[in-house]
């Protein structure tokens, strides 16, 4: 079998407190959805 290296999968302890990541923006899901094209409006009936 062979092993991979992937920085972006770890493993922590299940009773070790983790990091949490900083946001570098301020910004809501609904404004960074706006901001991609990706906000869908419901229109009203």
């Amino acid at each position: 079998m062979t092993t991979h290296y992937n920085p972006a999968i770890s493993e922590e302890p299940r009773y070790q407190v983790t990091q949490s990541i900083e946001r570098e923006t301020k910004e809501s899901i609904l404004d960074w959805l706006d901001s991609i094209g990706r906000l869908v409006v419901p229109s009203h009936r």
